[in-house]
């Protein structure tokens, strides 16, 4: 009966999670904003785990026919209205792709927590939170640093994949970081 009652007070009352999300959803329904996070994957059918965490930046705004760029290490994801292009600066290649709609799905699921705001929050302890995203059946579990105003750690399962995230942070794009001048030198492939 404790546990029901602690549920219960926990769909009633906004928490500090919630109220960061609708603090946040303003950047991503405006379409200006950067996501940045660290993150590893875990194969839970293969066991296999990534080592370390890998940086991640994510802008989304509207800029001609480029409205979304992805970041992570040397690479550039740049996400065009029906393909995609992926600019290696190390290796010095730019590739064209069909349009990546397992990222767009996986996206769309994460950022449906700021634009439609269908979840359910459960507050665990004083720093944990499981939400739940009613749309995709999708659980996540969240630690929340409300003194920083900031989530530290999130952890979820798609298919056979567990994401564990750190740092995760939107803010309002201040700037967009790189230069496509250069890239025009770099060898083409055209994978579409």
């Amino acid at each position: 009966m404790i546990i029901l009652t602690a549920l219960l007070i926990s769909f009633s009352f906004g928490t500090d999670l919630d109220r960061w999300i609708k603090k946040k959803s303003s950047h991503i329904t405006s379409n200006n904003y950067k996501i940045s996070f660290d993150y590893k994957l875990k194969n839970k059918i293969q066991n296999k785990i990534d080592s370390e965490f890998t940086h991640v930046d994510f802008f989304s705004f509207s800029l001609d026919s480029i409205n979304q760029v992805l970041k992570i290490n040397n690479r550039f994801v740049i996400f065009h209205e029906n393909y995609t292009e992926i600019i290696d600066e190390d290796s010095k290649q730019r590739f064209f792709d069909k349009k990546d709609n397992e990222f767009e799905n996986m996206k769309n699921k994460i950022l449906s927590i700021f634009t439609n705001q269908n979840y359910k929050i459960i507050k665990l302890s004083k720093k944990k939170y499981f939400l739940s995203l009613n749309d995709y059946y999708l659980n996540i579990e969240i630690i929340f640093n409300n003194i920083e105003d900031k989530i530290d750690d999130i952890s979820f399962t798609e298919d056979s994949q567990l994401f564990n995230i750190k740092k995760f942070h939107v803010s309002v794009i201040d700037s967009i970081p790189y230069s496509d001048s250069e890239w025009e030198s770099y060898q083409t492939i055209d994978l579409r």
